[in-house]
């Protein structure tokens, strides 16, 4: 296996600084990759995938991901349509994340559209991978299109998608933080507070250290929430 050595090296060099041989190698890796991926589109494109997860330079990320869907739209014929799938998914999620990140909207608003298009088609797609498209497309819709009802929307049908056994809620956009956008546009806290109320309270029962370390912060914004509504006894 050429990408987890490589992503042990690039840690430990992340850690020292050494920006430039990170992206050196990566380079190589890509090289690599291309030359050695034998028949197997669905391996290739997963590799620029994680080739993409490991780059600090939004700019070749995109690059990397933008080979990966070449690949795999070059793939008519796939061995296995529920990997191509998944695969696809990950790659628009991350994309969308990316062009958001560069402030490319119209293209973080297709690749996310696009993931939710072929996750919900596919009953093999993590629901973290869809909840995390559903709550990054609403972001959009809270701050460039100002579209608030829609928001709204997509992040009921995240509510929707979730599993009930998934512990961990996606990082950097989840339900409680873009429902915490949207009270803030537009003033109703309402089902803020009671996304804040069903996450505390399920961390407070969580198996998981991490997750019950994260109880006294989410104690602390609900208070300030119920503080806001004027229930100062609680």
């Amino acid at each position: 296996n050429v990408i987890e050595p490589i992503q042990i090296i690039m840690a430990i060099q992340g850690f020292s600084g050494q920006k430039e041989e990170r992206e050196c190698m990566l380079r190589d890796l890509a090289s690599k990759l291309e030359t050695n991926s034998g028949d197997d589109p669905i391996s290739l494109a997963k590799g620029f995938l994680s080739m993409a997860q490991l780059c600090e330079i939004n700019s070749a990320a995109i690059a990397f991901l933008k080979r990966a869907l070449s690949i795999l739209n070059n793939n008519t014929t796939p061995a296995t349509l529920d990997l191509d799938v998944e695969v696809r998914v990950e790659i628009n999620v991350l994309l969308g994340k990316l062009y958001f990140a560069e402030e490319f909207f119209p293209e973080a608003e297709h690749a996310l559209k696009a993931a939710i298009e072929l996750g919900l088609c596919a009953p093999s797609v993590c629901s973290m991978s869809l909840e995390e498209a559903l709550c990054r497309i609403s972001r959009l819709n809270i701050f460039y299109h100002r579209n608030y009802i829609e928001a709204h929307n997509l992040l009921s049908k995240a509510e929707e998608i979730r599993d009930p056994a998934q512990a961990m809620a996606p990082i950097g956009a989840n339900l409680a933080t873009e429902y915490g956008h949207l009270a803030e546009a537009t003033g109703n806290y309402e089902k803020y507070e009671l996304i804040c109320r069903e996450s505390l309270e399920r961390n407070r029962k969580a198996q998981y250290k991490n997750l019950r370390s994260i109880v006294p912060l989410e104690a602390h914004q609900l208070a300030q929430l119920v503080h806001r509504s004027g229930n100062h006894a609680e």
